[in-house]
């Protein structure tokens, strides 16, 4: 018989595999999109289910979000809408110091929006979404879409300061002297970024949508700046008074015209000094780095804690309960996710997990000095590294 040999006695079985989240027993639940599904509306529609499902929950259960993918492309998203706005409100100040008309400066003002416009319409007809890269686009062509405009609009100013006779003829032969050369400007720009888009592997995926933005928006640019910006020239700015040229103009524009005849006189120099740039420029790019994404800034850091095989699950949760305390007196933790004996979905390595291994999956605030709390942590968890445990932290 067993009880010869041992005591026996009834009890639950020890677990091998437990959840806590903030060290209080928890259930995890990992959802994981399909891989053509909209992040930002699936977050949306679980977090409404959970709410759902919450006011059903006994007192003191709640739904705790440890993990949200949709909150840094919301971030990502609201921080390039917030960057393209400003872009385009100091383009227009800018516009309005050197013009000094603000008729001219309304008109050229609204070249952005249409252009901005027009490249979202054609963008959605090419089934490309507004994501980060789309918006990177946007936020780059902002400063260019206007270029094209503001060329007209100052050809146009400069027939009326010469006092020709306002009124169709004016508007169409203003706009045919620079449109050729607006036209030649965008396409060659549009010829740099295209390229992007055409690079094979993983690479052409991510700037496919970033540089269908960029040209889109830069051709949208050159069709608002020779249809819509002239149409509006004679309907408002030929009705302007327009001011003699400022005697500071008149003096900028004699010191302009000495350097460029003396650039023009000294071509071997000139030419010199922009291959000592291009050379010096290239020596730099050593001293850049390389790298293949940019490393990221959301709060979070992932620990790995391992055991050598065959160690009992329990010894692996009293090190994990250790690690635990240790993030509960940490200030910069908002909440921490601890998975013992299995596999947390979490894990960058993929790894399957077993009664040796633990994964604990932290949050920081958003004020948190990443690097800091790594340190912190690294240099706490060394006494908990005994019995041939492992501590890994990534970020």
């Amino acid at each position: 018989k067993l009880s010869d040999v041992a005591e026996v006695t009834y009890g639950p079985a020890d677990g091998t595999v437990g959840t806590r989240a903030d060290g209080k027993p928890a259930a995890l639940i990992d959802i994981i999109k399909t891989q053509d599904a909209n992040t930002v509306d699936v977050s949306r529609k679980v977090n409404d289910e959970m709410d759902k499902l919450a006011k059903d929950f006994p007192a003191p259960a709640k739904v705790v979000t440890v993990y949200d993918a949709s909150k840094g492309i919301n971030a990502s998203v609201n921080g390039m809408m917030r960057e393209g706005l400003l872009g385009a409100l100091f383009a227009i100040i800018v516009i309005l110091l050197f013009l000094r008309n603000w008729r001219a400066t309304i008109i050229a003002a609204v070249s952005i929006p249409l252009s901005v416009l027009i490249a979202m319409s054609l963008l959605r007809f090419a089934d490309v979404t507004l994501n980060v890269m789309t918006l990177g686009g946007l936020t780059v062509a902002i400063g260019r879409v206007v270029d094209d405009s503001i060329v007209v609009i100052e050809n146009i100013f400069r027939h009326m300061q010469m006092g020709e006779t306002r009124g169709t003829e004016l508007v169409r032969k203003a706009t045919s002297e620079v449109s050729s050369a607006i036209t030649s400007s965008t396409l060659t720009t549009v010829a740099v970024f295209v390229p992007l888009g055409m690079v094979t592997g993983i690479i052409g995926k991510i700037f496919l949508p970033f540089a269908l933005t960029v040209a889109i928006s830069l051709l949208a640019s050159l069709l608002v700046a020779v249809t819509i910006v002239p149409l509006m020239a004679k309907a408002f700015l030929l009705k302007a008074r327009v001011p003699a040229e400022h005697e500071e103009g008149s003096k900028a524009m004699g010191w302009y015209r000495r350097v460029l005849t003396w650039s023009l006189e000294h071509r071997l120099v000139i030419v010199g000094l922009a291959v000592v740039l291009l050379v010096g420029s290239l020596s730099l790019v050593p001293l850049i780095g390389t790298g293949f994404v940019p490393e990221s800034k959301e709060k979070y850091v992932q620990i790995e804690v391992t055991y050598p095989q065959g160690t009992k699950a329990t010894r692996v949760d009293t090190a994990v309960r250790g690690m635990e305390k240790i993030l509960a007196a940490e200030k910069d933790v908002e909440i921490y996710e601890s998975t013992v004996g299995g596999s947390s979905d979490f894990s960058m390595s993929g790894d399957v997990g077993g009664t040796n291994k633990a994964m604990v999956y932290v949050r920081l605030n958003s004020h948190a000095d990443t690097e800091r709390v790594l340190a912190d942590l690294r240099a706490k968890a060394k006494a908990l590294q005994t019995g041939g445990a492992q501590i890994v932290f990534q970020r």
